[in-house]
C-alpha cells in the first residue's frame, strides 16, 4: 500500500493550517489547535534565514488568517567592500491572486533595493511543493511525546510527595 501524500505550495498549507486552527479555537477543540499551531511552527521553521536574513523570518500568527499570511523578517546589509552596514526591517503581506499564486508586498526601507530581493526569496520559499502529512504526524508525535514527558513529571512529583 502507498503512502498518501498531501503535496502543496508551502503558502497553501500554511493558509490551510491557520483555517483549521481557527476552527478549533470556535469549536474549543484543544487537542487539535494544539496540533495546528506545532504544524505551523514546523512549516515556518524552514523560513528564509541566513544569507543577511541573520535573525531568520517569522510568520506573525496572530495577524494572519487564511486570507492573508503575514511575515516578519530584518535584512542585514552589507557595503561594496563586504562589512556589516546596518539592518532594514520588513513585514511581507502575502494574499491570494485571482488567477492562481499569490500577490506580495513587502513594506520596509528599500535600502539598496532589498525589498525586490526579499519578494524573490520569499517567492521561491512560499510556492515550494511540499507534503503537509509527514509535518502532521511529526506534530502529533512531538505533541504525544510532550504530553507523556508531562504525565511522567506528574508520577514523579506524586510520588516525591506520598508518605
Amino acid at each position: 500500500m502507498t503512502e498518501k501524500t498531501n503535496i502543496a505550495p508551502r503558502y497553501l498549507h500554511i493558509a490551510s493550517a491557520l483555517a483549521a486552527k481557527a476552527n478549533c479555537e470556535r469549536h474549543d477543540n484543544g487537542t487539535w489547535l494544539e496540533i495546528w499551531d506545532e504544524v505551523i511552527r514546523q512549516i515556518s521553521d524552514s523560513a528564509p534565514k541566513g544569507s543577511g536574513f541573520d535573525c531568520g523570518s517569522e510568520i506573525l500568527i496572530l495577524k494572519s488568517d487564511q486570507s492573508t499570511l503575514r511575515f516578519y523578517t530584518q535584512y542585514h546589509h552589507m557595503d561594496d567592500n563586504g562589512f556589516y552596514c546596518g539592518w532594514s526591517s520588513h513585514h511581507i503581506n502575502v494574499k491570494p491572486a485571482f488567477i492562481g499564486g499569490f500577490d506580495m508586498v513587502v513594506h520596509g526601507q528599500d535600502r539598496n533595493q532589498i525589498k525586490d530581493y526579499i519578494a524573490e526569496v520569499f517567492h521561491h520559499w512560499l510556492s515550494e511543493p511540499i507534503d503537509l502529512n509527514p509535518i502532521i504526524t511529526a506534530a502529533r508525535k512531538a505533541l504525544m511525546e510532550a504530553a507523556q514527558t508531562e504525565e511522567t513529571l506528574a508520577e514523579l512529583a506524586a510520588r516525591k510527595e506520598a508518605p
